[in-house]
């Protein structure tokens, strides 16, 4: 798991990450970014879990990096163990940032430089042994642990570093060198480097062989995991979001974001995308790659870097989920959350202040979130008897005090509202004895049920102007992805279900990403060469040719739901399998 966020609290986040892998995953690895707090104290508080789950590895290194003046690079190794006995207990290190930094925060580095498990019988399980690595000034750099797992009868004994890194987030040379400085770091400290046999060349990060060296078969360390938030940003193209001019509109931008299938297509302006090498046990050195296997999570979830909106990043999380599991239901209902909301800030008193549609946004960001608040929507409407949630999908239906003599068209209007349906009520509650019509007032009673509706909303058929147009053909595309591998026929309806809710999806999108923000942080003057969005928080692994280990990429999620922070957490499954020859 890979995860730049400053949450102060990670108990929550442990139980649950190791209940998930709790029955098929043997070692479970944490980097953290811009933490003050972490996995291994987070776990410490569930007593079952942290009785099965055992650190063998973990380091803090502090500093100053982001926005928050004190924070680390957090690494942990757990390994789930029923029993056995831990070795290796935590020790303060001498500060490898700058003194100043350090003194300021008041934090020291960390480390289990050396960690051994033993079963029962005092046989090891698992050794590990962990460095520091700093790449600038300001505390920047990361972690790295070297894995030693011994022989069994089925597999040889192998050696994994893994790196935990945050590297520059300005210049790509600048990351370039990050990378180099710590796999060489690493690498050269596993004690596993394979002597002469097995040379790193560091200018393009790819193992390398003497065959003179390499008569005894020295294999060394088998793989190098990279991890981390490597801040490698999209390349702008203004072509990869059908756009003529530059930079491309927010709008435009935010179409491919909110399309799965499209966002396949920003591959191409990935920067670790286009270095990594495609083959797992390439042998040739190519100077113009990094040569390491990275995942590739365009299609899977969208840009794990800048949500600008915890509340706008929350909902794209569900119509992401929705979408991607043909949950028609939840799509409709916050589609016309959003579309009331909408169309109440469109409709509200600071209407007239508006003059953008990032104006409008945010007024129905916080009217999204007064309603989540409340918990629920209707819940502004005054001289209500009971909320009748059956039949308020589109709209807000009450059993109202419309007053003797009152239309439902009198009492939604009080309120800035329409009303689009109404019926008589059957002994003061909400359900309906006889439609009504919402220009009729009741004569002999006070009590109607009324629905009301934002103007312009999707209960009274009129379309808002704020919500984006929306390509018809690119349903197919979304489409595809949502029945990828499965004989499942596509229904007219849901087709129109994707087509109404795209648009919304869309807005929600650049609400989450931009907030009327531009993704180029440039001058207008200049051409830009980065994006304030990208997959930065990735996983990439790299295995020494000598070596037969082999591994496969099993799952590629992200904690989408989690909108604590401007990244989104990311989690990837690796099985390293060594048979003997």
């Amino acid at each position: 798991l890979t995860l730049n966020s400053d949450k102060p609290d990670f108990a929550a986040d442990a139980t649950d990450l190791f209940e998930k892998f709790e029955a098929d995953t043997d070692i479970v690895v944490t980097c953290q970014q811009e933490a003050v707090s972490d996995f291994k104290s987070g776990l410490e508080k569930n007593r079952r879990l942290s009785r099965k789950w055992k650190v063998v590895g973990h380091g803090e290194h502090w500093g100053a990096t982001g926005f928050s003046m004190c924070n680390a690079q957090i690494m942990s190794v757990f390994v789930k163990a029923k029993g056995g006995i831990l070795f290796g207990g935590e020790t303060e290190q001498e500060s490898t940032v700058n003194r100043a930094v350090s003194s300021w925060c008041g934090n020291q580095n960390r480390l289990i430089e050396r960690g051994e498990l033993r079963d029962s019988y005092q046989r090891t399980v698992i050794k590990t042994h962990t460095r520091m690595h700093t790449t600038s000034s300001t505390g920047k750099g990361g972690l790295s642990t070297t894995l030693t797992l011994p022989a069994t009868p089925h597999r040889e004994e192998m050696h994994v570093t893994l790196v935990c890194a945050h590297f520059d987030s300005q210049a790509s040379a600048k990351r370039d060198e990050n990378i180099a400085q710590m796999v060489e770091e690493s690498v050269a400290a596993s004690e596993f480097d394979g002597g002469s046999c097995v040379d790193f060349d560091w200018n393009t990060a790819q193992w390398q062989r003497d065959p003179h060296a390499c008569k005894q078969k020295q294999i060394g360390l088998d793989a190098v995991v990279l991890l981390g938030d490597l801040n490698y940003r999209l390349v702008p193209d203004a072509q990869l979001f059908g756009s003529r001019s530059w930079p491309p509109p927010n709008e435009e931008i935010m179409k491919v974001v909110a399309n799965p299938l499209l966002r396949k297509s920003l591959a191409a302006a990935d920067p670790l995308s286009s270095k990594c090498s495609k083959e797992n046990q390439a042998s040739a050195i190519d100077p113009d790659r990094f040569n390491f296997v990275c995942n590739e999570p365009f299609e899977h979830y969208p840009p794990t870097y800048k949500r600008r909106d915890r509340v706008a990043c929350a909902s794209h999380a569900v119509f992401e989920d929705a979408i991607r599991n043909q949950d028609w239901a939840t799509l409709e209902r916050e589609k016309s959350k959003w579309v009331r909301a909408v169309d109440a800030a469109v409709h509200s008193k600071k209407a007239k202040e508006f003059t953008k549609k990032k104006d409008v946004g945010k007024q129905a960001i916080k009217l999204v979130q007064e309603s989540q608040e409340t918990g629920h929507k209707c819940s502004f409407l005054k001289g209500v008897k009971e909320m009748c949630l059956d039949k308020s999908a589109d709209g807000c239906a009450v059993l109202a005090d419309s007053g003797r003599g009152n239309s439902c068209a009198d009492f939604c209007g009080k309120h800035g509202y329409v009303c689009v349906d109404a019926w008589e009520d059957f002994q003061d509650t909400c359900k309906a004895m006889l439609p009504w019509s919402c220009n009729t007032p009741y004569k002999t009673s006070t009590d109607l049920i009324c629905k009301c509706a934002q103007r312009g909303s999707a209960a009274t058929g009129s379309r808002n102007l704020y919500l984006p147009e929306f390509d018809p053909s690119d349903l197919g595309h979304i489409y595809s992805v949502v029945n990828a591998g499965a004989d499942l026929r596509f229904f007219h309806s849901d087709q129109q279900k994707l087509a109404s809710a795209m648009p919304v999806v869309t807005f929600v999108a650049e609400m989450c990403y931009a907030k009327g923000k531009s993704p180029f942080p440039l001058k207008e003057t200049q051409v830009p060469a980065l994006m304030q969005m990208g997959w930065l928080d990735r996983v990439c692994h790299r295995t020494n040719y000598l070596s037969n280990m082999k591994v496969e990429q099993l799952s590629d999620e992200a904690l989408i739901h989690d909108a604590f922070s401007d990244h989104v957490g990311v989690i990837v499954g690796l099985r390293f399998a060594k048979e003997k020859a």
